[in-house]
């Protein structure tokens, strides 16, 4: 069953921040065929009208990474790690960029990840810790109506960029520790900070 049979919801404003992600990283050529060859689930993700507060359903987001991985002769799940941190630049903006630079740390993000998760997609619970001694960043999602194996690594793509650009900090490894998709009960994604 596709997450979006299942009701996964995402808000229109991330909807606009992938669209402006994928046609910076693909040619107008490419994009365009994108579009054309695409099933219908995914040429509306691509075509539909956004509102930025109104939700909309993830069906075919899978389909959506997938394709143009497949363009760029990327794998697709380092692909979807990378398009996850192009997204969250687009959505910041450069004011955005600057204010997450200045004011994001390893402990802000842990304790504010899951009210901002709940900004953009309309289920799933994520909760996050910050281990001051190993300087480990520890971020879990579970019960995501729109899991996937890629949009699951959009969200580690997502925590890279906050945290390269964090003043101070020194972001020395991130990896994905369990994944719901190989049957893990929750997602898990640890960042090592010198």
């Amino acid at each position: 069953m596709d997450a979006g049979e299942r009701g996964a919801r995402f808000k229109g404003k991330l909807g606009m921040a992938v669209r402006k992600a994928l046609k910076r990283e693909l040619s107008p050529a490419q994009h365009a065929r994108l579009i054309d060859d695409a099933p219908p689930e995914v040429r509306r993700l691509l075509t539909e009208r956004f509102v930025a507060t109104q939700w909309y359903s993830v069906a075919g987001t899978e389909e959506l990474i997938a394709r143009p991985a497949r363009m760029l002769g990327r794998d697709p799940v380092d692909y979807a790690r990378d398009i996850g941190g192009s997204v969250l630049l687009e959505a910041a903006g450069p004011v955005g960029g600057t204010v997450m630079s200045l004011f994001a740390t390893p402990t802000r993000l842990a304790r504010h990840m899951g009210s901002m998760w709940q900004q953009v997609y309309d289920s799933g619970h994520v909760d996050g810790s910050f281990d001051e001694t190993r300087r480990v960043l520890a971020i879990e999602r579970s019960d995501w109506a729109g899991h996937g194996p890629l949009l699951c690594m959009t969200l580690l793509g997502t925590l890279i960029a906050i945290s390269e650009g964090m003043k101070g900090e020194r972001l020395v490894g991130s990896t994905r520790v369990s994944c719901i998709s190989e049957g893990a009960r929750r997602c898990r994604f640890e960042l090592r900070f010198a």
